[in-house]
């Protein structure tokens, strides 16, 4: 049924039986906007999106409160764990600064110091202002699902997030410090 929403360029691309976790993205407005589908067991392609519109894919908006912080993730199981949070799907993170205002948002990105897409990512958010986290070398884990699994209680994770996330000089000094040159 979801195959039958979908763009004609993506008709096509849909091939595979694995057993994955689908996982719907909903617009603002709540129309649905496609599915991240994640592989259940190890398998090279771990995510798989399906995208019904020519939009961004935003797991969330149909949620998030505006007028509260908002904290942006990489992938949609990271946002399940946090309040008030986005999942963008990708280390883009930046992208979500075209839709929501700098002010009260702050982008936690994988804990991968030494990961470039991750780092440039994170530069590209610091040169836009934005406001960045930066996690404490006594985190264990490089994603949200993964501390949590490690233990870390979710209501810690978010009181880290919104207290290690900084812009500007800040943010550079602690990016210079948490790539751990």
């Amino acid at each position: 049924q979801l195959v039958e929403q979908l763009s004609e360029k993506y008709k096509d691309r849909i091939i595979g039986t694995e057993s994955r976790l689908g996982i719907p993205h909903y617009s603002l407005d709540g129309i649905l906007m496609g599915m991240t589908c994640r592989a259940l067991e190890d398998h090279a392609l771990k995510y798989v999106a399906i995208n019904l519109r020519d939009s961004p894919m935003i797991y969330g908006m149909d949620t998030v409160r505006l007028n509260k912080p908002i904290i942006v993730v990489e992938g949609p199981l990271d946002a399940l764990f946090l309040e008030n949070s986005l999942a963008m799907n990708n280390a883009d993170l930046k992208r979500i600064g075209s839709i929501l205002p700098h002010s009260d948002t702050r982008l936690a990105f994988d804990n991968q110091p030494r990961h470039k897409d991750v780092l440039r990512a994170m530069n590209d958010a610091i040169k836009m202002g934005m406001s960045v986290c930066f996690w404490p070398d006594r985190i264990k884990g490089k994603d949200i699902n993964e501390m949590v699994l490690n233990g870390y209680d979710p209501d810690d994770i978010q009181k880290l997030i919104l207290t290690h996330s900084y812009n500007g000089l800040k943010a550079r000094g602690a990016m210079i410090n948490w790539r751990k040159l």
